[in-house]
């Protein structure tokens, strides 16, 4: 999670499958000058296609910037990152 105060409340804005989503996600946050932050993101790397029940890779943010990031995510959620660029019918 990014370097902030001790006291920050974090609040989950999003739940992926993959790593490669979630950073996705993030990135999209941090170009509107949010901070969000990715729990499991090291067990992501070691887990991935190995647990079925592992909870997913999480983005969360600073409680005061949960209602933008939601928002942002509903508006432009991260898109397949397979790089399959074809519309779908």
């Amino acid at each position: 999670m990014p370097d902030l105060p001790e006291e920050t409340e974090w609040v989950e804005v999003g739940r992926f499958s993959t790593l490669a989503e979630a950073q996705l996600a993030r990135a999209m946050l941090e170009a509107y000058g949010l901070t969000p932050g990715i729990e499991g993101e090291n067990s992501a790397h070691v887990l991935a296609g190995i647990d079925p029940t592992m909870r997913g890779v999480i983005l969360h943010v600073p409680a005061q910037e949960a209602e933008q990031a939601t928002n942002l995510l509903k508006e432009s959620p991260p898109g397949p990152v397979d790089g399959d660029d074809t519309p779908e019918a």
